[in-house]
């Protein structure tokens, strides 16, 4: 009887301290914004004159290689997501949800070159992609999360001997007052933030590749103290440096009929899509009653999964077997 009121004392915690995250709503806003720079393609065009004469001095294999390994290599690559969890582990997970948060935006179906080419996938010119910004604002305006950043400078030569580039930061800022997760005083914050870029497109033997990953940044920022006299803190480029790699959006093939009667080929303005996820992981306080039960509960779950959802107690007990008593202080 005593182990049956134990594990309904730490079930009823959990499902309490659910429904208290649930009730627990900030009103706000996200946004997202792609910042275009027209005169992005006056770099370019100095680079790709650089690199003509690289190209002069016997150079130009090697050069030429690397995109198309770079792009091969990002065609074939893939990524598995894994979802799923079982029903006790949902349980035990729910009660610490108002200490994690997680907030997403993104943007679909923009250009990354601001006209078509006849010279082929991977044509730089009228690249008009230059950076990011999202925020997080709370419904009065005040900022509660800010990120910008663009495309580093040293990219240019690297778009050019590689089809890639790097990005580099403006300005993270981040108001610990303010954090969708419960941070309370003195208490530390871990914050990351993706960056995902994906791509669509069709090449000249009609092969579609649909949402495929080009791109991926980060930024992880590890305990941040949350002090309630100085809770806003602002990160430059000099300070934070964004992890990751993105390829250039390859251009969609069309052929179209001139006015002569001839068959040219071209190629699009190269459609992405990018999405920014934003985590918060609070540091609290945890009883040692219920880690003890949280943890043995996921044990039991990862053994014995979906048979526990339909088990009375007395099943329950069957499968496992008295639960282990806590250790005793001395």
């Amino acid at each position: 009887m005593t182990r049956v009121i134990i594990l309904a004392l730490a079930i009823s915690t959990t499902l309490c301290a659910s429904l208290t995250a649930q009730r627990r709503q900030v009103q706000e806003r996200v946004s997202v914004e792609v910042i275009h720079d027209g005169k992005l393609n006056e770099e370019l065009i100095r680079a790709q004159q650089r690199f003509a004469l690289e190209a002069e001095r016997g150079e130009a294999d090697r050069f030429l290689l690397m995109p198309l390994a770079s792009i091969a290599y990002n065609m074939l690559s893939g990524r598995i997501i894994e979802a799923g969890q079982g029903y006790v582990k949902d349980k035990i997970t729910n009660a610490d949800k108002k200490y994690k948060a997680e907030w997403v935006v993104s943007v679909s179906r923009n250009y990354f070159y601001n006209c078509m080419s006849m010279n082929g996938p991977l044509d730089p010119t009228g690249m008009q992609f230059w950076g990011i910004k999202a925020s997080r604002t709370l419904l009065d305006n005040t900022p509660a999360f800010i990120f910008s950043a663009h495309i580093d400078s040293s990219s240019f030569d690297q778009i050019m001997r590689n089809s890639s580039f790097n990005l580099t930061l403006d300005t993270l800022l981040i108001d610990l007052s303010k954090t969708k997760a419960r941070l309370k005083k003195n208490k530390k914050l871990n914050l990351t933030l993706d960056i995902k870029i994906t791509a669509t497109w069709m090449n000249e033997v009609a092969q579609y590749f649909q949402n495929h990953e080009l791109g991926a940044f980060s930024i992880d920022l590890r305990n941040l103290v949350y002090d309630p006299e100085n809770p806003v803190l602002v990160y430059t480029g000099n300070e934070l440096k964004i992890r990751g790699i993105s390829n250039m959006i390859p251009r969609s093939y069309i052929g179209y009929v001139d006015p002569t009667g001839g068959y040219r080929h071209s190629w699009g303005q190269g459609e992405y899509s990018m999405v920014i996820t934003v985590k918060e992981d609070a540091e609290h306080k945890k009883t040692k009653v219920k880690s003890f039960f949280n943890e043995y509960l996921l044990k039991v779950t990862d053994r014995y999964g979906s048979e526990i959802r339909s088990s009375s107690y007395g099943t329950f007990e069957t499968l496992i077997g008295t639960p282990p008593q806590p250790a005793q202080r001395r």
